[in-house]
């Protein structure tokens, strides 16, 4: 599904472009309408398209400056610029911008339907040279893994020479040590560890050196580039295990190795990482950072909470003065830099509060029980900023009086598994093309849908599979890169969960009745036919 805007501050041009072509016949299914810059970065935004049709001369900010925001938002925005005067210093810093195609007005329309057919057609083309990239990184991808694995396990230096460059650079890393709960391990093994090794490399680049492997104790070890940010990079584990949690009901234990700079390091780090899970281990699960005890500021921070909780409970609230409390709550705790732990147990104090007031005045709207223990799942291992905008929409939906509709992201979250079903789709890849963060998108697709976003995906992919294996002859294995999998192994896993059958055997029993099927619907047709003619 592509997508046109057309920015242009003269309304009869920007209308007439968009009524004197066929849209459809070339494959754009929307086009988008902007009088000016800012009125079109908020459609870019919230839209994406994937073609910009762009007047450099317009008021308060200019096309070309308009330009370097869009691919803020949209990276690989084709541009096509129109403008209506003939300067060099324009064409020149369109060129900088890497502009796709330049027009002077008028411009005729064959010229300007076949500049959008070029990019459709080279957008297709770079697609299709990602999915070769994806399909030769695959076995190196199995390389790596092996080489790494072995690395950890027996320190063998020769093992480095078969890693890619982007491995054997030298440069700050850190081994990073996941350790599952056991409790919560599933009878079918091996199916969950390649869905939680999917999601955590969805959170890793491969081609600066990043991967996720198990290691002989069932823990996952990321091997990740070191973040001299340290919120950038607890932010970042913190997604992990937020999505983890969400999407396989796993809680993890994060421990940090020591940073380290050549290949040759990595098992200290790796140890180091085992050692201080062995030291610092209890019976609840937590995540190993560095932290600072300032009871001053709990006693502070719980006298704020209990007053605000009182003050929830003391009348009637109108959605308008619960959002005002919550602003309060949210503004206060931003300042007090929370531990996560903490930041779930006062969210679900604050619910709480909201619920059993509403209950106390509004007996006859209140929802049920359920509804405050499906916030404390939602919760969970989820990181602070998620932890904010759960609390606000429980809020919101609480003091509504009528249910609200699943939100709409969820709806583009479709359209976006739809259309790149066959490529290297995740939570966290969605996450950055709706601009929210892969934990809230993992909890709220949960919540509107009923199934986990990662669930929803694989359950689309062995729809196509079925599809696949029943109409083509195309082997198993390669349906299997067809459809997303990098893993053959882990295709036919997740397959036979859910047929109950391996690709093969489904094949073989679901071809016979699709085959026998065609033959009765070709031998009615024919009877029917010969009626027909008995008549005529």
């Amino acid at each position: 599904m592509k997508k046109v805007i057309i920015v242009d501050d003269e309304k009869m041009i920007r209308v007439g472009i968009q009524r004197s072509i066929s849209w459809e016949a070339i494959g754009i299914d929307q086009v988008f309408l902007a009088a000016d810059a800012s009125q079109a970065l908020e459609l870019i935004h919230k839209e994406h398209p994937e073609i910009m049709i762009t007047d450099i001369n317009m008021p308060d900010i200019t096309g070309l400056e308009l330009i370097k925001r869009a691919r803020s938002f949209v990276p690989d925005l084709r541009i096509i610029v129109l403008t209506g005067y003939d300067n060099f210093e324009y064409v020149r810093d369109s060129l900088r911008l890497a502009v796709n195609d330049f027009f002077l007005k008028p411009v005729d329309e064959d010229s300007l339907v076949n500049a959008i057919q070029k990019q459709i057609l080279e957008l297709e083309n770079d697609r299709k040279k990602e999915q070769e990239l994806l399909k030769q990184t695959t076995n190196t991808y199995k390389h790596a893994l092996v080489s790494i694995r072995k690395l950890l396990k027996s320190n063998t230096i020769n093992s480095i020479d078969a890693l890619p460059a982007a491995f054997q650079k030298d440069q700050p890393r850190n081994i990073i040590l996941l350790v599952p709960s056991i409790q919560q391990r599933r009878e079918d093994t091996t199916l969950q560890e390649y869905e939680i090794l999917d999601i955590c490399n969805s959170f890793l680049n491969f081609s600066y050196g990043e991967l996720a492997l198990w290691d002989e104790d069932h823990n996952i070890v990321l091997f990740l580039n070191h973040i001299s940010n340290g919120e950038e990079f607890t932010r970042k584990l913190r997604q992990i295990k937020s999505v983890l949690a969400s999407e396989t009901g796993i809680n993890i234990q994060i421990i940090k190795g020591k940073t380290f700079y050549s290949l040759c390091d990595c098992t200290e780090s790796y140890h180091d990482a085992k050692e201080l899970y062995l030291y610092c281990n209890t019976d609840r699960e937590k995540t190993v950072f560095k932290s600072s005890s300032r009871p001053r500021q709990k006693e502070l921070w719980n006298l704020f909470l209990s007053e605000l909780t009182a003050e929830i409970s003391s009348k009637p609230l109108e959605l308008k003065d619960a959002l005002n409390l919550y602003t309060q709550f949210e503004q206060k705790a931003k300042k007090q830099e929370l531990p996560s732990e903490v930041m779930e147990y006062s969210s679900f104090q604050l619910a709480s509060a909201f619920y059993y007031s509403k209950k106390t005045h509004f007996s006859s709207s209140i929802p049920s029980n359920s509804y405050l223990e499906n916030f404390a799942g939602m919760i969970q291992s989820s990181a602070p900023e998620d932890i904010y905008l759960l609390l606000k929409k429980y809020i919101s939906n609480l003091y509504q009086e009528n249910e609200e509709k699943v939100p709409d992201f969820i709806s583009k979250a479709k359209l976006i598994i739809a259309e790149y079903l066959t490529e290297d789709i995740s939570v966290n890849s969605i996450a950055s093309q709706l601009f929210i963060s892969p934990g809230y998108l993992s909890r709220v697709f949960k919540a509107s849908t009923g199934e986990s976003c990662n669930s929803y995906i694989v359950r689309k992919r062995l729809e196509k599979a079925k599809d696949l294996l029943i109409q083509t002859d195309i082997q198993s294995g390669k349906i299997a890169s067809m459809i997303g999998y990098k893993d053959s192994n882990y295709f036919s896993l997740a397959f036979k969960k859910n047929t109950g059958y391996s690709p093969q055997q489904y094949r073989q029993k679901y071809t016979i009745f699709h085959n026998q099927d065609t033959s009765c619907n070709n031998f009615a047709g024919k009877n029917i036919s010969k009626i027909k003619g008995e008549k005529l």
